[in-house]
């Protein structure tokens, strides 16, 4: 558990890691919006697809992105900036 935190502290820094995560959370809102579907129907699988894309842009497991996520509190910040 603490070599997740600390891959993610030293691999993932913060405003990459906001970056990244905006963009790919964007790009699946898009997405689900186009196919009709509410975002509060299908945001634990959006996540969990953020997590991995994200993931492997940065060669880390989602777990590590996952973690780092909350500890900066994205996840709160970017759904409520988005009206979810």
């Amino acid at each position: 558990m603490q070599e997740n935190a600390f891959a993610g502290l030293i691999l993932v820094p913060s405003a990459f890691l906001k970056r990244s995560v905006k963009e790919q959370l964007e790009q699946f809102i898009d997405e689900i919006k186009r196919s009709g579907h509410s975002f509060a129907d299908l945001k634990k699988v959006v996540w969990e697809r953020v997590f991995s894309l994200v993931a492997q842009e940065y060669e880390v497991s989602a777990e590590v992105i996952k973690r780092r996520i909350k500890y900066d509190r994205l996840k709160e910040e970017l759904t409520e900036e988005h009206g979810m």
